[in-house]
């Protein structure tokens, strides 16, 4: 059986998705330090 996804991480607070799927990938680098490229969702 294959597994898609590893992890889920859900914000916990106001979420700001004004600036696209760019601002996203910027908050999962900078603030999460992860790749928003892995198997995770987010």
């Amino acid at each position: 059986m294959l597994r898609w996804i590893d992890n889920i991480y859900l914000a916990t607070g106001v979420t700001d998705l004004r600036k696209s799927i760019d601002g996203l990938i910027i908050k999962v680098q900078v603030y999460l330090q992860l790749d928003p490229f892995s198997r995770n969702l987010f």
